[in-house]
């Protein structure tokens, strides 16, 4: 079994595109946790959202 001479380009491309899955994944998930915190500076809606305040 001899390796192809294009191994090392395709090594090059399955390990570039797992770093970009990667920054991806990870981006998305530090904005879901900005967003959550952003969230968090709303006012819960809940049963009593209607009510007036006395």
């Amino acid at each position: 079994m001899s390796v192809d001479h294009n191994f090392g380009y395709v090594l090059a491309a399955y390990i570039a595109g797992a770093l970009i899955l990667g920054a991806m994944i990870l981006a998305t998930m530090l904005d879901y946790a900005a967003l959550k915190r952003a969230l968090k500076r709303f006012p819960q809606r809940g049963a009593d959202a209607g009510r007036l305040e006395p």
